[in-house]
């Protein structure tokens, strides 16, 4: 056990640890049954030889949580928000879906760390971002796994109703790779408003999946250095970020197919300036969606780079995106 107080409390061998009782948060919970603990649940099997998996966490569940039935059916509101966007929604079929039952000592996370829960999550009082003071990817070891060449996405639910988000990502830089292939996780804290989480695990799933860009920008006027620049230019390479462009030029732009294409004309698709997270010399594909205002669903960009993804994770390198 971990106590965020100046009080050190000796147990010699054998001498069960106590539950503490920290003065400062009188009413903790702490759970005393782990046995669900790293309990793996298949909640759906893909219909594809190459079905692509997916693991749903929790963190700040405790036991009783668990138990109430509370922990799963959180993790259920994540993954129906998912599948009721397109094109998850039409292609559902590919994916094997898990929930991974992780118990957490309590059931609290706050702006502070003095909570013992699974990830050790903690809030940035300063913004909506997650902070987690374990390595990024702890969850492997939920998974029985280190670092492999197959790929991970995952997405853990926070019992919490902040509204915070984050998404760790990192892929691999292989030139015959065009569709962001690499570990991700989405964490998202469980909104009371239904309809904000859905959003929120929309926006970071399209990050963990996809490596989609944020489409929002900050106000301070700083611009995308060339160095910068050159660093999207090869993510993008990879397929890492393609919501975005460096350039307004039509011709040139990642998405020019579909500003040729007159089918996509009357839906708002162009060059606006802002995002990836400058204000200006970056360019995103429409003035509103899921990875800017957690809104408005995914963009067309958005949809070709997750609809590409999906179809070479499930048919191999040699599919064609048409």
């Amino acid at each position: 056990n971990t106590f965020f107080h100046e009080d050190i409390i000796w147990v010699l061998p054998g001498e069960e640890i106590p539950n503490v009782e920290d003065k400062r948060f009188p009413e903790i919970y702490y759970s005393t049954n782990y046995e669900m603990d790293g309990v793996i649940e298949q909640v759906q099997s893909s219909n594809v030889s190459n079905g692509i998996d997916l693991y749903f966490f929790g963190d700040a569940y405790s036991d009783r949580l668990i138990e109430s039935g509370k922990y799963k059916s959180d993790l259920m509101l994540a993954i129906d928000a998912i599948f009721s966007e397109e094109p998850f929604k039409s292609f559902k079929n590919c994916f094997n879906i898990y929930i991974v039952y992780a118990v957490s000592a309590n059931e609290v996370v706050s702006y502070e760390k003095p909570y013992n829960t699974a990830f050790f999550t903690t809030l940035n009082p300063y913004n909506t971002k997650i902070y987690r003071y374990l390595d990024p990817y702890s969850y492997l070891t939920y998974l029985k796994r280190q670092f492999i060449n197959e790929e991970v996405i995952s997405v853990t639910v926070v019992n919490n109703d902040s509204g915070h988000g984050i998404a760790y990502l990192n892929w691999v830089q292989d030139p015959e790779i065009d569709y962001g292939y690499g570990n991700g996780e989405a964490y998202v804290t469980r909104c009371s408003d239904d309809e904000q989480f859905k959003n929120t695990v929309l926006h970071e799933f399209g990050h963990a999946f996809a490596k989609l860009a944020d489409e929002y920008w900050y106000d301070d006027g700083e611009v995308p250095t060339q160095t910068e620049l050159d660093l999207l230019e090869e993510c993008q390479r990879y397929g890492v970020y393609k919501n975005v462009s460096a350039t307004n030029d039509p011709d040139a732009a990642p998405w020019s197919r579909f500003l040729q294409d007159e089918r996509y004309t009357s839906t708002g698709l162009g060059l606006y300036e802002g995002g990836w997270p400058y204000a200006s010399g970056i360019w995103r594909p429409s003035e509103n969606s899921i990875m800017r205002h957690n809104t408005g669903g995914y963009n067309a960009p958005s949809r070709a780079a997750i609809y590409n993804k999906i179809h070479k994770r499930v048919y191999g390198n040699s599919w064609v995106f048409d």
